[in-house]
């Protein structure tokens, strides 16, 4: 009860917007979202056309290993299409799920979900068959979409030795402004590091610190 009237002080105190982005991440309490990413030092997860085979093999271990433990993988319209052409699809070990407003042609059966709903409804759908972990595999509009409503709560980049100049990037540009905190770092290999953050949301701070000194809110 205690708890409670706290997160509606947290709330009524931020601006509207902000308490927007609370009332989220009340209303889907029980799911962890994770968003994992292969990534070049300049910000990119794919080149111009959607490919992202370049990414080392611990990298592809980790997304394997996080899709299989969440048991889905959600991923946008360009992602879904250039795995379906690469012969990726359907991800095994996981229900795949793609966002996209545009009509798509599933060939996989009741193993891929293709749905135009907004993240939150994404999220609520897996809640209600029984997930509490979602995983995003991008792209850079997807996590765009779920960052901005402040869905988010890990991200894990492997940042890889290459760069190029043009291609997708993490986030498309969107309006939000998110503070992160670094929970851990790991070198994957001589030349890949792993990164991993958890998203600092209105007043998550002041809980992970109470938590951690382990005084009841």
């Amino acid at each position: 009860m205690r708890s409670a009237t706290r997160r509606r002080r947290l709330t009524k105190s931020l601006p509207a917007g902000r308490q927007a982005f609370t009332r989220a991440s009340v209303i889907l309490r029980d799911m962890k979202v994770i968003l994992y990413m292969g990534i070049t030092p300049n910000g990119y997860i794919a080149r111009e056309n959607g490919d992202s085979e370049w990414t080392s093999e611990e990298d592809l271990k980790g997304f394997q290993t996080h899709s299989k433990n969440a048991g889905n993988i959600i991923m946008g319209k360009n992602t879904y299409l250039y795995a379906s052409q690469s012969g990726l699809l359907p991800f095994e070990g996981a229900l795949n799920v793609v966002i996209s407003h545009e009509k798509l042609e599933n060939k996989y059966g009741g193993q891929v979900i293709i749905t135009d709903q907004a993240p939150k409804e994404v999220l609520r759908m897996l809640e209600q068959k029984g997930f509490t972990t979602a995983f995003l595999a991008g792209g850079g509009q997807l996590n765009s979409s779920f960052l901005k409503e402040n869905l988010i709560d890990e991200i894990y980049l492997d940042v890889e030795p290459l760069l190029f100049g043009k291609g997708i990037k993490i986030f498309a540009e969107a309006d939000f402004d998110v503070e992160l905190e670094l929970i851990e770092s790991t070198q994957l290999n001589k030349d890949t590091v792993q990164l991993h953050y958890r998203v600092l949301k209105d007043g998550s701070n002041i809980v992970h610190q109470l938590a951690q000194s382990k005084i009841r809110v």
